[in-house]
Parts: structure tokens; C-alpha cells; sequence
């Protein structure tokens, strides 16, 4: 049996499991995206429902069977990464295994490079201490970095190992959620409704130094997306302890031509879908209860009517599917997106990051595109009290930072 060092004799319950499997609960398929070949019929919706994040990494063991002798014996020990199946998701292990008389080996995993060996443990080297840090993330959203310490007192403790594999991992789940838009959203969308921005803020506690959580800030803009868009683009992680409802606090602003901009906060409780009110309110609603989307994945699609519109051209994709999920096409090139950045210490320099026109998706979470060029979201803004002359260039609020509103062309904050 694996015993944890002093500090962590809690979480290892939790988090170092030996005998589970590493599917972890049911499979929930791509969460994140529209239905696609999952569903039980045309033009339904996938149900959302919690992933667990208590299998991330699995860890066996390799005998020597070269010699009998232990004085030259020497075990490997293999570890392989579990990964959820979330788009956009990032997963890396580091381990490193130690003794008193200082063997050490070390082993680094990460996704796109998911096993390796931590080489040979010879095995008159017992005990030996396992130390693994498990960093977990989702673009924008869910981060988390824990270490995890397994004292291995024995090799027929490691040898159970062949049988029984070490499972690392959270004792968190994800929690996703889509806002859907009820109908008085979708018939003010572009007509009166120049966009929505959705922030929310949640964290789970792992112990003293160590957290799940999520920070996310979605915007909607109806200049630059249809209707049926809104709810992948405002799709939302919440961290949650395994079996735990979880809750994050969510602030929706609905920025409008008529009323100017408002916010109204509400808060998550759990996974599925919420439907957005034209106040801003967010309430949970079961699928059978959505307003029609027409176009999302054929969820209310209207009938074909006659005669039929004219099509309309759309352009070529200069990338033609080339880029990779976590790559985006700029001017006909593939760029990875995380690195679409511009530093919000040097507000007043001109960023090398590039985007096509109007396209914030281009650039890294938390950035817009600004004259062709990725912008930090927080060099959007008025400083207060100061309050120096507006300088950030927008069209719409959404390339302001929260709480600002474009006017004249500029970010320009209330108070000032």
C-alpha cells in the first residue's frame, strides 16, 4: 500500500488512487463543441454533463527479470498521460522519483508526448519518493498546478504496480455550460444588440498553496457573428470537487444601440444549459425547454421555402483546414493561438501578434484585434482617477475593457 507524505496524507486519498480505472466516469464527447455524431437524432443537443479529473496520468512498473540478484537489478518505472477529451484542453505531469542515496530520475509529459520512462530504479535503492505536479488547463478559463508525493516503501510495494497502476489526478471535475440565447435575445440580435460579454470568476481550494480555478471573459459581438454562434462562443468551464454542484459567479453585460450598456450578475450552479434573458439573467433550462436556434447544428432549423434564396458566395478558407485545433489562420499562415499575445506592460508599444480585420479569434484569450493587430484586453481602457484623454481605438464596446464604452472611437470610461 502507498503511503503520502505528512503534508499531503489527505489529498493523496483523493488524489493518487491505486486500482481505478483511467476512463474516469462517463464519456462525455467533445462537451465543448456543437452535437455532431453523437446524437440520437438530427437536430438534438448533447447533454452537458460533469468531467471528472481524477485520472490524468496512469503509472506501471517494469520488472528486471535479467538477473536474480537485486544487487543488480534495475526497474523502470513507465508513465502515460490520460487526458480528458475536451477541445482545447492542456495537460502536462512532471515526475521525478528520488532516494536517500540520491538517485534521481525525472520525467516530463505533456500532451502531443504522452508516455515516457523514468529509467532505471535499482533495487536496493528502497525507499523511494514519487513527486508529481499535475498542471491542468483550458484556454482562458480552468487552470490548476499540484504537486503529489507517493512514498514507494518496497519493491513488493512497487511491484504490485504491474497489477494495480498508480493513478494521478484532481479530485475535481470541469463543469461546462453553454448560454443559449430565449427569443428576445435572437430577435433583438444585430437589430438592437450590438454584443454580450459574459465574465465569470470561480475557484476550488486544493490545499494551502494550491487551487482549481477559473477566470473567463466571452464575448459575443453581433457585428461578427451570427445568432446561432452565440452559444460556442460563450461556452463556460466551472470547476467543481467530484460529485460537488459547484458554483461560479457570472456577470452578463449586454451592450445595446438603444439603452447603452448594463450588467446584471447571476450565479452557476452546475453543468447544462442557461438560458439568457434580455436583462441579462441567466437561468438553467433543461434541452427540451430551448427556445429554436435555427442553424445550430439543425436545432430548429426552419423548412426549406419556395422559391429558394439565392446562395450566397462565401469566401475560400486560405488555410483550407491545414491548422491544427490549437492553431488559427492568419493571412493564409498557421499561428498558435496561446502565442498570439502582447504584453499589457508595455501598453503603449505596438504589437507584433497579427490578426485578419475584425477577427478577435485570432489573437489569445483575454486580447482583440485592433487594426490588424492583437491588442491585451486591459491596454483597452481609461485609467481612473487619472482619467488621461481616451487613446485606445474601438467599433463596438467589446474591444473596450469591462466597465468601458466606445464612444467616438475610443475606449472611454463612464466616470471620466
Amino acid at each position: 500500500m502507498f503511503r503520502a507524505s505528512t503534508g499531503l496524507a489527505v489529498s493523496l486519498a483523493l488524489f493518487a488512487a491505486l486500482g481505478c480505472t483511467a476512463d474516469g466516469g462517463a464519456d462525455v464527447e467533445r462537451p465543448y463543441s456543437r452535437c455532431s455524431g453523437g446524437c440520437d437524432a438530427p437536430g438534438s443537443l448533447p447533454e452537458l454533463a460533469a468531467i471528472d479529473l481524477d485520472a490524468l496520468a496512469v503509472c506501471t512498473a517494469a520488472i528486471d527479470t535479467s538477473s536474480t540478484d537485486d544487487f543488480f537489478a534495475n526497474d523502470r518505472l513507465a508513465c502515460r498521460l490520460t487526458p480528458p477529451t475536451i477541445r482545447g484542453a492542456s495537460l502536462s505531469v512532471s515526475i521525478t522519483v528520488r532516494n536517500a542515496d540520491g538517485v534521481y530520475r525525472e520525467a516530463y509529459l505533456r500532451t502531443g508526448a504522452e508516455s515516457a520512462s523514468l529509467g532505471s530504479l535499482p533495487r536496493t535503492g528502497y525507499p523511494f519518493e514519487l513527486t508529481a505536479t499535475v498542471r491542468f488547463g483550458l484556454p482562458g478559463d480552468v487552470t490548476s498546478e499540484l504537486p503529489i508525493t507517493v512514498t514507494i516503501f518496497s519493491f513488493d510495494e512497487y511491484r504490485d504496480l504491474e497489477v494495480t497502476p498508480l493513478v494521478l489526478g484532481l479530485p475535481v471535475s470541469v463543469l461546462p455550460v453553454r448560454v443559449w440565447p430565449d427569443s428576445a435575445v435572437q430577435e433583438t440580435w444585430t437589430a438592437d444588440l450590438r454584443a454580450i460579454s459574459v465574465t465569470s470568476n470561480a475557484s476550488v481550494s486544493l490545499g494551502p498553496d494550491a487551487s482549481l480555478t477559473s477566470r473567463a471573459r466571452k464575448t459575443a459581438s453581433a457585428s461578427r457573428m451570427a445568432i446561432e454562434e452565440l452559444p460556442d462562443e460563450l461556452a463556460l468551464f466551472i470547476p467543481a470537487f467530484i460529485g460537488g454542484a459547484g458554483a461560479a459567479t457570472a456577470s452578463v453585460t449586454m451592450h445595446t444601440r438603444s439603452a447603452g450598456s448594463a450588467a446584471t450578475e447571476s450565479v452557476i450552479d452546475g453543468p447544462g444549459y442557461w438560458l439568457l434573458g434580455a436583462d441579462g439573467s441567466l437561468t438553467r433550462s433543461a434541452i427540451e425547454d430551448l427556445p429554436l436556434l435555427a442553424g445550430y447544428a439543425g436545432y430548429g432549423t426552419p423548412e426549406p421555402t419556395s422559391p429558394d434564396p439565392e446562395p450566397v458566395a462565401v469566401p475560400d478558407e486560405p488555410c483550407a483546414g491545414t491548422c491544427r485545433s490549437d492553431e488559427v489562420c492568419v493571412a493564409g499562415a498557421c499561428l498558435e493561438r496561446r502565442l498570439q499575445t502582447h504584453d499589457a506592460s508595455a501598453c503603449g508599444s505596438t504589437s507584433t501578434a497579427l490578426c485578419d480585420a475584425g477577427e478577435d479569434a485570432d489573437c489569445a484569450d483575454l486580447h482583440v484585434c485592433i487594426d490588424g493587430r492583437c491588442t491585451n484586453i486591459v491596454c483597452q481602457r481609461q485609467v481612473f482617477p487619472a482619467c488621461p484623454p481616451a487613446s485606445a481605438p474601438c467599433e463596438d464596446p467589446t474591444d473596450c475593457y469591462p466597465g468601458h464604452e466606445c464612444t467616438a472611437g475610443l475606449c472611454a470610461l463612464p466616470e471620466c
